[in-house]
């Protein structure tokens, strides 16, 4: 399974995106692994302090100063979603050696329904909303992840399943 850099950071609160963004910093500073970000780590140490004054001024301020941080927001994101592309490239799907970047693994916890399988589950109807029956030793979560999936193969729409 492809290691991948979580960006689940661009939905984050804007302290825990600055508190994120200075430990992806921390992290790059010194690290032989990743010798040339493609934002460097002043550039990224600017916005990363702009993005800290626009928080605090947007906290007394108006519309304008919201505005500014937001927009602040937005340049640092990008320039971490730069840097978590770098990083997912030069880890070479090493745990290991992404997780020393700063930046978070995403999860590996996906259930999947296989493709000609879509015979595995049997709806009922209960209380005015379809239950799935389990077949063939299915987990409940993987029938929940299927559902939509095997109503589409079968061509069912969900008020007759």
């Amino acid at each position: 399974m492809a290691t991948k850099v979580s960006l689940s950071f661009a939905e984050i609160s804007d302290t825990q995106l600055d508190n994120f963004a200075q430990g992806v910093i921390n992290a790059l500073t010194g690290n032989a692994t990743y010798p040339t970000p493609p934002v460097t780590l002043a550039d990224l140490t600017a916005a990363v302090d702009d993005f800290t004054a626009k928080m605090a001024a947007a906290q007394t301020g108006g519309k304008s100063d919201t505005a500014a941080k937001n927009n602040s927001r937005d340049i640092l994101v990008g320039m971490l979603r730069k840097v978590a592309t770098y990083v997912q490239l030069v880890c070479n799907d090493d745990p290991a050696l992404l997780l020393t970047s700063g930046f978070q693994m995403q999860s590996i916890d996906r259930v999947s329904c296989p493709i000609g399988k879509t015979a595995c589950l049997e709806y009922q109807e209960q209380r005015g909303r379809p239950r799935t029956c389990m077949k063939a030793g299915l987990k409940p979560q993987m029938a929940i992840g299927c559902r939509a999936f095997s109503r589409a193969i079968r061509g069912a729409s969900p008020s007759t399943a």
